[in-house]
This record gives structure tokens, C-alpha cells and sequence, in this order.
């Protein structure tokens, strides 16, 4: 007569075959969950020190303690391209003469006063504005992430993200998850440093762009460096958003859920925040045109 296994009572080494492959099993999955428990740490140790850093990463300062005098590397740009500010200045004054005699109207002149004054404005306040508004961006995207995580801070937000834990999430799932994590914060350092590497080069020829905006070329090439210049200043801000919602969204409404679901939805918008940037050129650009060029409509439509 055999057991409910299938082995005879005398059989003992059926029933020893039976035992000792239940232990197998029970330690190969013990192994497998403590491999992907590792592997998690790991991958999470990683990808919160690279997130941590882009979000701490200070951007080039633009002025020097003042606030309003240029650091060494924007007066070193915006004075090798001085010549060619007062350059493009006196074309600007030549282009609104000729226009004026030539059309016989007081379009041009109140047109070059513009141009003149936008110049005047750019090179005495831009470069305090722009250095404002980065220290007001840099310092809402901390203040938005410590608002999320409770003021936990970044780095606790982040492992919480990734360490789903368990037998939850499979092995090659945690390593996919922690590679796309680990490249989107990459990334994010980058095109942090891009930002900063930018808005030094822009601030430092913003006056030249600003020098004949009496002429259709010199209006769009200013526009477009306002444009730019808005746009990066307010990534920063934007991806630390995305980040935040990412955070709140866990915590809110999928905490104590299907762990496999709170990491690729944290993983997802660490990878949406990289589009934040290419985003924000696309909508402030035209933005800038379109208000520049509603307003010079209405003002001399006559």
C-alpha cells in the first residue's frame, strides 16, 4: 500500500527523495529572493546617489556676490562680444535712418527708441534678473521635493521608490528597473550640466541679441535667446515637479500596493522628467514670439 506521495511505508528512500527535494526548492527560492533583495539594494544605493546629486548640483553663478556685477566667465564672453554689440547697435541706427527716409513714416524711429531702450534695459538688468530667477528655480525645486517626501529628503524618497522587497518583483525585473533608473539619472546630470553650461553662454550674449531688434533677424534671434533662456532656467523646476508627483503618487495611492507597480510607475516618471526639457523649448519659445509680437502689434498697428 503506498502513501499519499506515492511511496510504499518500507520505501525510506522515496520518502527521503520527497523531503529532500521540498528543502531544495525552499532553498533556491530563498536564494533567488535574497539574490534580488541584493541585487535592489544595490541598484537603489546606485541610483540614489546619482538622483541625489543632479538635484543638489548648484548652477554656475552668474554674478559675483553683488548680484548684479558678472562673474569672470560672462564678463569674459560679453566683452569679447562688445564689439560686435556696438556694432550691430550702430547698424541697428543705420537700418531705422534709412527706413524712416525711405518709408516717410515715424514707425521706424519709435521702432529703433525700442531697440535702443531693450538694449539699454538688457545690459544694465538682464543679467541680475536671470541670476534672480535661477536662485528662485534652483531653490523651489528643493523646496517642492522636501514638501513631497515630507522632509525626509531625496535620498530616503528614492530608496523607498526602488526597494520593493520580497518575493515580489522578479530578479530580471529589479535589474531592468534599476538600469532604466540608473540611466534616466545619468542623463539627468547631464542635461543638468548642459543647463548650467547654457545659461552661462546665454546670459553672456544676451546683450548682442538685444542690440537690433529694430530688424526682423535681430527681433527673432532675441526672442528665441529669451526663449531658451526661460526654458532652461525653469527645467530645473520642472523635473524636480515630476519628481514629486512621482513621490505622492506612491505614497498616496499605491503605498502598501503591488510593490511591482509603485517602482515602474516611480521608474516611469524619472524617465518622463528627461522630456521636461526638450518640452519646455517647444512651448516658451513660440510663447515669447507670440506675447513679443502681440504686443508690438497693439503698439503700432496705427
Amino acid at each position: 500500500m503506498e502513501n499519499e506521495e506515492g511511496c510504499a511505508p518500507w520505501d525510506l528512500w522515496c520518502q527521503g527523495g520527497e523531503v529532500a527535494e521540498g528543502w531544495i526548492g525552499t532553498a533556491v527560492g530563498d536564494a533567488i529572493e535574497n539574490l534580488a533583495r541584493a541585487i535592489a539594494e544595490s541598484l537603489s544605493q546606485v541610483v540614489t546617489t546619482l538622483a541625489t546629486f543632479w538635484v543638489d548640483m548648484p548652477t554656475s553663478n552668474l554674478t559675483t556676490t553683488d548680484g548684479v556685477t558678472a562673474s569672470p566667465t560672462v564678463s569674459f564672453l560679453q566683452d569679447g562680444l562688445w564689439y560686435w554689440t556696438a556694432a550691430l547697435a550702430v547698424l541697428a541706427v543705420i537700418v531705422g535712418g534709412t527706413r524712416m527716409v525711405w518709408e516717410q513714416r515715424g514707425a521706424p524711429v519709435r521702432e529703433l527708441v525700442r531697440s535702443l531702450l531693450t538694449l539699454t534695459l538688457v545690459s544694465g538688468m538682464g543679467l541680475a534678473m536671470i541670476a534672480f530667477l535661477i536662485i528662485a528655480a534652483d531653490g523651489f525645486s528643493s523646496w517642492i521635493i522636501d514638501q513631497a517626501t515630507d522632509g525626509t529628503g531625496f535620498a530616503p524618497a528614492i530608496q523607498a521608490m526602488l526597494l520593493t522587497g520580497g518575493e515580489e518583483v522578479a530578479v530580471f525585473m529589479v535589474i531592468i528597473l534599476g538600469l532604466i533608473g540608473i540611466i534616466a539619472s545619468v542623463t539627468q546630470i547631464v542635461l543638468m550640466v548642459v543647463r548650467s553650461g547654457m545659461l552661462v553662454i546665454l546670459a553672456g550674449i544676451l546683450p548682442t541679441t538685444a542690440a537690433f531688434t529694430n530688424t526682423e533677424m535681430g527681433r527673432q534671434w532675441f526672442q528665441k535667446t529669451i526663449g531658451w533662456t526661460i526654458a532652461f532656467i525653469l527645467y530645473k523646476p520642472a523635473a524636480a515637479i515630476v519628481y514629486a508627483v512621482a513621490f505622492r503618487l506612491i505614497d498616496a495611492e499605491l503605498a502598501g500596493g503591488n510593490a511591482l507597480l509603485n517602482t515602474i510607475t516611480g521608474v516611469s516618471l524619472m524617465v518622463v522628467a528627461l522630456f521636461a526639457l526638450p518640452a519646455l523649448l517647444r512651448f516658451v519659445t513660440p510663447m515669447v514670439g507670440a506675447v513679443a509680437s502681440g504686443g508690438g502689434g497693439g503698439r503700432f498697428q496705427k
